[in-house]
């Protein structure tokens, strides 16, 4: 569950997240941060009953976070390296969210 501490640090970070990130980067968006927490709320909430997220979408899941989620992960990932046993479609997206092929 979503501690109260946790969530007041994400409303906290989301009011000055786009300073955060600009700061960072010294470039950018003031408009990426806030989005972020607010995905990061949402992912916690999600968490609690095992939601899978939208492949299209921008998470922060991982193969770790991931794999009990999906029954068929471990075909999935043979297919994958049978498929691709080079890794040629790989990115590090893909590698963050499917581990490494291989």
């Amino acid at each position: 569950r979503l501690s109260p501490e946790r969530l007041a640090a994400l409303i906290k970070r989301t009011q000055d997240g786009g300073a955060e990130i600009v700061g960072l980067l010294k470039t950018g968006s003031a408009f990426y941060a806030p989005s972020a927490s607010a995905v990061d709320m949402v992912e916690a909430i999600m968490n609690d009953y095992g939601g899978r997220p939208h492949w299209g979408k921008l998470h922060f899941q991982t193969a770790a976070t991931l794999r009990d989620r999906y029954p068929d992960w471990s075909a999935f990932a043979a297919a994958r390296a049978r498929f691709d046993p080079a890794g040629t479609f790989r990115n590090d997206y893909l590698d963050r969210i499917l581990d490494p092929v291989g």
